[in-house]
């Protein structure tokens, strides 16, 4: 089994080295694979990085994660195409186990995404799931799956004369939630705990807000492909956290009866009792690999939750707004 491994790079000469070293050190037939580095216009050192390997070199100047995507798939040679991202590190099986897998006859193979030595910031990241259901996912059994993160699956080349390409419409991200979505049209997903990655997390809460806002904005061309209740379904109770609505209750309840101060410690103590009771769940045996502390898991990564949401919801409203309100269409129809 041949396989195009297909790395997505931009600005990316602090992450490339590594990621094209793990793939130079796979323990898999060198005659087997090939490497394409698609490059997004990187204006630091990624392209002298990236001629110091064996690899094939295609710029496509910042056209989106989509087209460059669907660019690697173009240039592949060979039956089956892998992808990872430039800031990743494949095991030494990596695509041994993914060939396994799509032996099995299976259209599409993700494996497990464990985080890379970060800082403590990027622990309680990893402990929400974070990148590409991170060690939570990991923890548990190889099986069929509905969704694939693209830092690291495989899949049949010609299955795109099924599905078609990436569609490039989405320009923030979502272009693999939408690929996977059809791919599933095809046969069964897999996942193998085995096939492993090692991707490095948000290590700032500037970096995180960034890439949650990204994903927001991301949304909104989803809810439009899929949601028949559009535009309703990106701003619903449920999606934009009912919490949200106890809160305000909360706030405008007792600010009345009590005063303002009494309000918002009453809010903060709800908020933080609520998060840490319902991550306590979530959390699990991720506690002891990521070393959490009492307070990581009662205050920390339930707060870091909370505001995850709302970096999101902050990139749908921008998103909205921007995108409909060009084309001159209400919230309210």
């Amino acid at each position: 089994m041949k396989f195009s491994v297909v790395v997505l790079t931009y600005n990316s000469e602090k992450t490339l080295s590594s990621c094209l070293e793990s793939i130079k050190s796979l323990g898999y037939c060198k005659k087997n694979y090939e490497v394409i580095v698609v490059d997004g216009g990187s204006r630091d050192g990624t392209l002298d990085i990236a001629k110091e390997y064996d690899v094939e070199i295609v710029s496509q100047d910042g056209k989106g994660f989509s087209n460059a995507r669907n660019t690697g798939i173009k240039r592949a040679s060979y039956e089956y195409v892998a992808f990872v991202d430039s800031d990743c590190e494949v095991s030494k099986v990596w695509l041994n186990e993914l060939s396994k897998s799509l032996k099995e006859g299976y259209v599409a193979v993700g494996g497990s995404c464990l985080s890379t030595d970060t800082n403590h910031f990027g622990r309680l990241v990893s402990a929400l799931g974070y990148p590409a259901g991170g060690i939570k996912r990991a923890i548990g059994p190889s099986s069929v799956i509905t969704d694939i993160s693209t830092c690291n699956m495989a899949f049949r080349r010609d299955v795109v004369r099924e599905i078609g390409f990436f569609d490039e419409c989405f320009t923030y991200g979502g272009e693999d939630t939408d690929f996977v979505k059809r791919l599933c049209s095809c046969g069964d997903l897999y996942f193998n705990s085995k096939a492993v990655v090692y991707h490095k997390p948000r290590e700032s809460l500037f970096d995180f807000a960034k890439w949650w806002h990204r994903r927001g904005r991301a949304d909104v061309m989803l809810h439009k492909k899929y949601m028949v209740n559009y535009p309703f379904s990106l701003f619903s109770l449920k999606v934009s956290r009912v919490e949200h609505l106890v809160l305000f209750m909360c706030v405008f309840g007792l600010s009345y009866a009590f005063g303002f101060f009494v309000e918002v410690l009453f809010v903060f103590v709800l908020f933080f009792v609520f998060y840490a009771v319902r991550y306590q769940r979530v959390l699990g045996a991720v506690k002891e690999k990521l070393s959490l502390s009492f307070f990581d898991c009662f205050i920390y990564v339930p707060g870091l939750a909370y505001m995850m949401r709302v970096f999101r919801d902050t990139g749908r409203f921008r998103e909205y707004f921007s995108y409909e309100g060009a084309n001159s269409v209400p919230l309210l129809l």
